[in-house]
């Protein structure tokens, strides 16, 4: 299609959809103190000027702030803030006591969306840590959902990947309806590497409670829960777009399907083609009959939600036995057994089964670090893999530890 067949509406929907944080460069929330900015960014500015926060640079001023290293220094991130157009006053003043203001924010500071996505909220930005027993974020807990902060997040991090898509495949955007490409391992390993980062940001964009773990604890605990609960995204997704039964199709992310029929296409780029598919295929049929069991049971979004945050704050007290684990771990548990209760009737067994479904994940989990393992030490793909993930997480330990070294 030419530019100019193309309408003006077509026009502003991609430009909306492609939407950048004038800081980071990440992909934008809406407008956020007189600037367009991810959430983020938003947050961090918010921090630094109602706790009056004063930053400086150990470098020439002249640090890089995108989207993947926006974490490096916070005086130069400040700076772009303010160069990028952010404006204090705008910024609404701390909560007293009682968790009230005594200005009210705009609507444009509250995060009006500019990209059409509905997981803009005035609210999901970080608030400053309190020991105080009865502080807004305590009170907030009790009155909120966790559970449906973690849909949003999986609304949040399945639209990011739509974005992801659409950016490398403009041409695809007027697409009438969308063909999930097949994967060969190359291109699947690459995917999966790709949503590292992506899960870590939806996390600590959504997840309650993950504010309050140190650094070493957040990269700790990931490590061990992406394994456990991929399982379930994966399941929901596959169930969502390929509903029958005996669908051999496995859907691992907006640009990711893999045939699990028809494995020999899937390793035709290994380098050991036959070895491979046997030392993968146990461990795809396993995923294929836990994702039956999902359709089966007609697993819902809210579900999912939940049982994302009981599986990684089981996570977190099984390594870090700290009273924010089990906090989180209980209020999860109370609103999915209220969900429950709701939706099937008193006397229903729904809980246990999704914990059954749990056990599941657990047990994929160890069969696909163990396959990693074996086919790493003759396959580059899988080496690669398993390093960055590795080298992922031990990066977001020594940034987060230069960032508190800096600001003391």
């Amino acid at each position: 299609m030419s530019v100019s067949d193309q309408s003006p509406e077509s026009e502003l929907r991609k430009e909306r959809k492609f939407s950048r944080c004038s800081v980071c460069s990440a992909f934008s929330a809406g407008c956020h103190f007189g600037a367009v900015a991810c959430k983020a960014c938003a947050a961090f500015f918010r921090r630094a000027i109602t706790d009056s926060r004063a930053y400086q640079c150990q470098q020439n001023e002249e640090c890089p702030i995108t989207w993947t290293d926006r974490t490096v220094c916070r005086s130069c991130r400040f700076d772009k803030c303010l160069a990028a157009g952010m404006l204090p006053e705008r910024v609404q003043k701390k909560l007293d006591k009682f968790g009230t203001t005594s200005s009210k924010t705009s609507a444009i500071d509250s995060g009006v969306n500019l990209s059409g996505e509905s997981f803009s909220s005035a609210d999901s930005s970080p608030k400053k840590k309190r020991k105080s027993k009865d502080s807004y974020k305590n009170r907030k807990r009790l009155n909120s959902s966790a559970t449906e902060r973690i849909m949003e997040g999986l609304d949040y991090y399945w639209e990011e990947q739509k974005r992801e898509f659409y950016r490398a495949n403009p041409e695809r955007m007027d697409d009438k309806k969308h063909e999930f490409p097949k994967s060969t391992v190359a291109s699947h390993i690459e995917r999966q590497m790709r949503l590292l980062g992506m899960t870590y940001e939806m996390m600590e964009q959504f997840f309650e409670g993950y504010d309050e773990l140190s650094a070493e604890q957040k990269a700790r605990v990931n490590e061990q829960n992406d394994m456990i609960f991929p399982p379930f995204e994966v399941a929901y997704n596959t169930s969502r777009f390929f509903p029958k039964h005996d669908d051999n199709r496995i859907l691992y992310g907006y640009d990711d399907m893999v045939d699990a029929g028809k494995l020999d296409e899937f390793f035709r780029d290994d380098k050991h083609p036959e070895q491979s598919k046997e030392i993968y295929e146990p461990y795809t049929q396993m995923l294929l009959n836990f994702i039956k069991k999902f359709k089966k049971l007609q697993v819902t979004k809210f579900e999912v939600a939940a049982m994302a945050g009981i599986i990684f704050w089981t996570e977190v007290k099984t390594l870090y036995p700290i009273e924010i684990a089990y906090k989180m771990h209980d209020k999860l548990a109370y609103e999915l057994t209220n969900y429950c209760k709701k939706e099937y009737g008193e006397d229903n067994y729904r809980y246990g089964k999704l914990l059954l479904l749990r056990r599941d994940a657990e047990k994929l989990g160890t069969v696909l670090k163990e396959n990693y393992v074996m086919s790493a030490f003759d396959n580059k793909h899988y080496d690669d893999y398993y390093k960055l993930s590795a080298q992922f997480y031990n990066i977001k330990l020594e940034r987060e530890e230069d960032e508190r070294r800096w600001s003391s």
